[in-house]
């Protein structure tokens, strides 16, 4: 509400404020005989402080709101769960905002994650609640999936290509009973392969993927995952991965291009990130821990070379 607004209500209340006046003047005078400055001077005074009054109550939210309704609306937008969470989020983050109001609204027993132009094929959950019944102590099943780039299967399966098909022969086991080194980010799944009883979700926090990482979220999101929780393989394709050349991908390769030495670089740095900050990454098994300490290294000195290698071609 403008000051113009609350000027003209405070015009329009003037009778009400001078018939408040006169109900001073008459409850002050009542038993006495004054004179008519007097009078006139009680009268003036209880008609400001009545005026000021209505000034603070015209001023409130309650009363705003009540006279406009765009005030309302707004009120009622940041009630919202969605207006909260956006609070928290850069503008540009959106992947992290709308899988945290996803797991934030989800009402059921188990949480999935689908980006839009990715796949799940028909009787996907039906092989995973399958799989739930049948290792009742499991939190998390993970299926394989396939990268389609331009509508066109490309190359192995994600499984095949990260040693899980092989390590499980087939089967559905534990990941436990697998040799899968997850503390290797090119040993990852499609996250929209991943579903997750809400219960094991929330102990995650409710910030399930990085804001500060250009890539590599996903690596870190599942090492989380999969550090915390009973994890049952299912290594049978039940998703889609579907790439296109577009700008949805900034600052990262593009399917069917090569990797500019500038995508190498952030790819790297993303992946060092991750595991300097992973000291909640503790009790792991020999091959797993053996696994990210060669990683780390081998990234760090990746990240060396390179930078010494641009270092020289700019001297040069």
């Amino acid at each position: 509400m403008t000051m113009l607004t609350a000027a003209l209500l405070i015009l329009l209340s003037m009778p009400l404020c001078a018939s408040l006046a006169g109900t001073v003047v008459w409850v002050a005078h009542r038993n006495e005989a004054a004179d008519d400055n007097d009078l006139l001077k009680t009268f003036l005074m209880a008609l400001v402080v009545a005026m000021a009054i209505l000034w603070s109550l015209s001023r409130t939210d309650a009363v705003r709101m009540r006279l406009n309704p765009e005030l309302r609306i707004e009120a009622e937008i940041k009630k919202n769960a969605v207006y909260a969470a956006v609070e928290q989020f850069a503008p540009s983050d959106a992947k992290t905002l709308w899988t945290f109001l996803g797991a934030r609204m989800a009402r059921g027993e188990f949480v999935a994650f689908l980006d839009s132009d990715d796949v799940w094929l028909p009787g996907k959950f039906d092989a995973e609640l399958e799989v739930f019944a049948r290792f009742p102590e499991a939190e998390v099943v993970v299926s394989d999936s396939q990268n389609f780039f331009e509508g066109t299967a490309d190359g192995e399966s994600r499984f095949a290509q990260n040693g899980l098909l092989e390590a499980t022969a087939c089967e559905v086991r534990l990941a436990s009973d697998c040799h899968w080194l997850w503390t290797n980010s090119m040993n990852t799944v499609h996250t929209c392969s991943i579903t997750v009883r809400r219960e094991a979700l929330a102990r995650l926090g409710e910030k399930l993927f990085a804001e500060d990482l250009v890539c590599c979220e996903d690596w870190e999101f599942q090492m989380r995952l999969y550090h915390a929780c009973r994890v049952v393989v299912l290594p049978q394709v039940w998703s889609h991965v579907r790439r296109f050349v577009d700008a949805s991908r900034m600052g990262r390769n593009v399917p069917g291009r090569p990797t500019t030495p500038e995508q190498e670089m952030i790819l790297l740095r993303s992946r060092l990130t991750v595991m300097e900050r992973a000291d909640w990454l503790q009790g792991l098994n020999e091959s797993l821990a053996a696994e990210f300490v060669r990683f780390r290294e081998d990234t760090a000195a990746k990240i060396f070379f390179s930078g010494s290698g641009a270092t020289a071609q700019r001297t040069i």
